[in-house]
């Protein structure tokens, strides 16, 4: 089979990174839609969370899109061999499963630095 391989995992990498920015969207089931929505005092610490998780995941998506758009136009210049396809899938199976395994503590690490922030502000307002 003829082709450019390096075309073949950018778009690997594109549809990974569409992956991540729709999985906030796809994946959002009722109860944690129900906790989002809620009123609470001061502030809605789950829906602060799930901002936090969609941010870290539309950075981390959007940066594969990029990565991807940029190894397809790269493709147009340089002849894609077989072991570039081999080489970039497993860079992206090893930045897919580094960052599911530390997206929790990742998240978590910036929720509290944010519910910090919005309590020193709180403070401050007094």
């Amino acid at each position: 089979m003829t082709g450019n391989w390096i075309n073949v995992t950018g778009l690997m990498f594109d549809i990974a990174g569409a992956a991540l920015l729709g999985r906030a969207i796809v994946f959002n089931g009722k109860e944690r839609i129900a906790q989002q929505t809620a009123l609470y005092f001061n502030f809605n610490k789950f829906l602060l969370a799930a901002l936090v998780e969609q941010r870290l995941e539309g950075a981390v998506g959007l940066s594969l899109l990029v990565f991807g758009f940029g190894l397809q136009a790269l493709s147009d210049f340089t002849p894609g061999e077989a072991w570039a396809f081999y080489v970039g899938t497993g860079c992206l199976a090893l930045l897919l499963i580094a960052f599911f395994c530390l997206r929790g503590r990742i998240a978590e690490k910036q929720t509290e630095k944010l519910i910090a922030y919005i309590q020193q502000q709180q403070k401050v307002g007094q």
